[in-house]
């Protein structure tokens, strides 16, 4: 019996007016000698780990640190690597965003299932000048919510777990591609993008690729449509071809602000292994759809958004399509089912978006 990945596609939670990237404030900083944060979680796959990804908001005062997976006792880190690595990096001084990575001193394996924390710390045995109101990065319209993940601040103790922050980070794997760690966003920007049936594009959202036989319903889309559209899947040679579409109501609901809606074509659409294109496209007035952008093509595959399954895409009023490595729109497929393999159906039926 042979398996295939199937993505994980996990909208955020906390849906805004507008996509936000903020700092974590006095929840999640290092502000003083000894403080620390940490994202503690379970790893979701056995992966050889080689380097990570972190955004910082905002710095009064940088600061050496270092960077370490460590082991979980009671809930907080434990201070012990066990058989994984440390990385030293620089945290400069600065009022505006930065996004820091680095490599750890050699790769290591994790096991499926183990938990860890991933954590930052600044490093007074590394010299320099000890930090203030270093503010690290998450996506405010996203809340955990639900015990794993959860972030922790070493301030003269231990603070209370925070579930409400959705933090910027991502961990390397070996080949170069991220680990999808739920509620944790490796992104850099977070907007809403404009288009109209005047503009170029016409279209926007995600090309998709599609790993096993399966059918898709639909898709979730964060977005502003106030002016109505239409969500349109093609596939085929080129893309060329319309498989399935819905019209976007006007209004719906009824207010000038961004939303999370699920649309549904009229029928399921089998799909076999290949590449799609889930397409918003805008037929009056003006839409609005929510995208994110990765400090690197390599972190998209650390998306909770269906990792590298999906990858942002336009098409221009000429039916040329476009994609963009290091970018996702907030549109993801409501997959209904998928083929068992045995010839006489009875597949998998249940909803499979998770979001």
């Amino acid at each position: 019996m042979s398996f295939v990945s199937i993505p994980r596609y996990m909208m955020p939670t906390e849906i805004s007016a507008v996509p936000t990237l903020a700092g974590g404030g006095t929840s999640f900083d290092i502000n003083g000698v000894g403080e620390w944060v940490a994202v503690i979680f379970s790893m979701p796959e056995t992966a050889t780990i080689s380097g990570y990804y972190f955004r910082v908001h905002s710095a009064t005062i940088g600061c050496n640190a270092t960077v370490t997976l460590e082991n979980v006792t009671d809930g907080v880190p434990s201070g012990v690597t066990n058989a994984y690595a440390t990385s030293s990096i620089t945290i400069n001084t600065s009022g505006s965003t930065a996004d820091y990575s680095g490599s750890f001193t050699s790769p290591f394996t994790v096991n499926q299932g183990t938990i860890l924390a991933f954590k930052i710390a600044y490093a007074s045995n590394l010299g320099g000048s000890p930090p203030s109101s270093i503010s690290i990065g998450v996506l405010s319209d996203d809340n955990a919510g639900s015990g794993l993940p959860y972030c922790l601040e070493f301030d003269a103790s231990v603070g209370s777990p925070n579930d409400g922050l959705a933090p910027n980070f991502c961990l390397l794997k070996s080949d170069n591609t991220a680990v999808p760690i739920k509620h944790c966003w490796p992104i850099n920007v977070a907007t809403t993008e404009t288009f109209s049936s005047a503009s170029n594009p016409t279209h926007i959202g995600n090309a998709l690729e599609i790993y096993a036989p399966c059918q898709i319903s639909g898709a979730s889309i964060w977005l502003d449509a106030d002016t109505g559209g239409t969500l349109k899947l093609y596939g085929g040679a080129g893309g060329n071809t319309l498989l399935a579409s819905t019209s976007i109501s006007i209004n719906l609901p009824n207010s000038s602000a961004m939303f999370l809606v699920d649309y549904y074509f009229s029928a399921p659409v089998d799909l076999s292994p290949g590449t799609y294109y889930l397409l918003v496209e805008a037929v009056a007035g003006t839409l609005g759809i929510a995208t994110m952008t990765f400090a690197n093509a390599n972190y998209r595959s650390g998306s909770p958004l269906g990792g590298a399954s999906l990858t942002y895409a336009t098409r221009t009023s000429g039916g040329v399509f476009a994609t963009t490595s290091t970018k996702q729109a907030f549109i993801a497929p409501i997959l209904s089912g998928f083929d068992t393999g045995g010839g006489g159906g009875g597949g998998e039926t249940s909803h499979v978006f998770i979001g």
